[in-house]
C-alpha cells in the first residue's frame, strides 16, 4: 500500500512544479513537500554520474557529493559525536589565548577553510570559539554554483568556510566576489572527494582528473594565491588516515574484495572509466583507480603528495606553507572514528596549530 502512495506523492510534487513554477510562494510550497517526501523515502533523488546535482535536505539544498558527509543533523547530534575530551579542550583554551592576542596587536584573522567535511568541521569549531556558539548560528548556507559557502565574524575573527572538494587556484577570487574581506590565511584540504569504493562511492571523470592533476593543482593553487594576495598565510591539511574497519555493509564488502585480490576488485573502475570521454589514457586510468580507493593506502598516498608539493615551496614568494598533518594524528586511532574517516576530537589540536603556525 506504501508503495502507491510514494508514487501518488512524486506525481503530485511534480504536477506542482510543472504548473505553479512562475510562482515564488508555491515553489517554497514545493520545496518543502520535496523535503518532506525525500525524508520520508517516497522520493529518491538519482546521483549523476559527475556528482553536479543538487539534492534536498532540511538545511536546503546541497551538492549531492556532500551527501557522503554524515552531519547535516540536529546541532545536538553533531555536538554528541564532537568528543571533547580534557586534551582537547585545553587545546581550545590555548586557540582562545592565540586569537586574543592577535587582536590585542591588532591583527585579526581573517581565515578561508575550503575543502570538504574535515575542514567544515575546523571551520565550525572556529566559529563556536569566535563566537560562542555551535553551530554558527547562521545555517544558511549559500550555494555560489554547486559550492556551500558560510561566514562566522566577531571581533576575535572572520572564517568562511567553502565546500571545494577540489583545489581550485581562483578560490580567493570566488569567496572576494561574495563580498568577503581578503583573506590573512588560506587553510585547504582535498582528499576524501577525489577517492572511490567504486561501484558504490564511484570513481568518475572530475575526481579522476583531479587525482591525475593532484600535485600541480596544489602548486598552482599556492603560486596564485600568493599572486593574488602575497603576505597570505597558506596551510594545507593532510587526509586523516583511514580505518576500514569501521567500514559496514557494502564498503565492507569491497574491503574484503580488494584485501583478496586489488586488481580484480580494481577492474569495474577501469573499465567504467575506459567508457567515459576522459582525455586519459589506460595507464593512467589504471594507475588512478588503484591508487585512489577510499582506503587506508589510499590516505597514505595522498597525504604523501601534500608533502611533496609542501616541502618543494620552500621558495614560494611570500614564504613556504605549512603543514598540518591529520594523518599523523589519526592513524591507528580506529576506536575514536564512528566511521572510519572523522576523527572529532582532533579538531582543536589542529585549529591551534593552525593558529601557532601563522602568527
Amino acid at each position: 500500500q506504501a508503495l502507491p502512495i510514494r508514487i501518488c506523492a512524486a506525481c503530485v510534487a511534480f504536477l506542482i512544479v510543472r504548473n505553479c513554477i512562475a510562482f515564488p510562494f508555491a515553489m517554497a510550497v514545493v520545496r518543502f513537500a520535496l523535503v518532506l517526501l525525500a525524508t520520508a523515502g517516497a522520493l529518491r533523488l538519482s546521483l549523476a554520474p559527475d556528482d553536479e546535482r543538487i539534492v534536498l535536505t532540511p538545511q536546503g539544498p546541497v551538492p549531492a557529493w556532500a551527501v557522503l558527509d554524515e552531519d547535516w543533523g540536529e546541532a545536538g547530534d553533531i555536538q554528541a559525536k564532537r568528543h571533547i575530551d580534557p586534551e582537547a579542550q585545553g587545546f581550545k583554551d590555548e586557540a582562545r589565548v592565540l586569537l586574543e592576542e592577535r587582536v590585542a596587536v591588532g591583527s585579526r584573522p581573517v581565515i578561508y577553510f575550503v575543502g570538504d567535511s574535515l575542514m567544515r568541521h575546523q571551520y565550525q569549531s572556529f566559529c563556536e570559539l569566535a563566537t560562542g556558539l555551535f553551530p554558527p548560528q547562521d545555517d544558511t548556507w549559500r550555494v555560489p554554483g554547486w559550492k556551500i559557502m558560510h561566514n562566522c565574524s566577531s571581533e576575535l575573527g572572520y572564517g568562511v568556510f567553502l565546500w571545494s572538494p577540489e583545489y581550485a587556484a581562483d578560490v580567493v577570487d570566488v569567496v572576494r566576489s561574495y563580498g568577503h574581506p581578503e583573506p590573512t590565511l588560506l587553510y585547504v584540504v582535498s582528499a576524501f572527494h577525489l577517492m572511490h569504493m567504486h561501484p558504490n562511492f564511484t570513481m568518475n571523470k572530475i575526481k579522476l582528473k583531479h587525482c591525475a592533476r593532484y600535485k600541480d593543482d596544489l602548486r598552482e593553487l599556492f603560486d596564485q594565491t600568493r599572486r593574488r594576495v602575497p603576505n597570505v598565510g597558506l596551510t594545507v591539511m593532510t587526509p586523516y588516515a583511514i580505518c576500514e574497519s569501521a567500514y559496514r555493509d557494502s564498503w565492507a564488502d569491497l574491503v574484503k574484495a580488494h584485501q583478496q585480490d586489488p586488481r580484480v576488485a580494481t577492474q569495474p573502475c577501469i573499465d567504467d572509466m575506459l567508457n567515459e570521454t576522459t582525455g586519459y589514457d589506460k595507464a593512467t586510468i589504471t594507475d588512478m583507480c588503484s591508487k585512489a580507493w577510499f582506503l587506508r593506502d589510499g590516505s597514505i598516498w595522498i597525504r604523501d603528495m601534500v608533502r611533496e608539493v609542501v616541502s618543494s615551496s620552500a621558495d614560494l614568494p611570500g614564504g613556504a606553507p605549512s603543514l598540518i598533518d591529520g594523518w599523523a594524528m589519526s592513524d591507528g586511532d580506529c576506536d575514536h572514528t564512528h566511521d572510519g574517516r572523522h576523527w572529532y576530537r582532533f579538531n582543536w589540536l589542529q585549529l591551534s596549530q593552525l593558529l601557532h603556525m601563522n602568527k
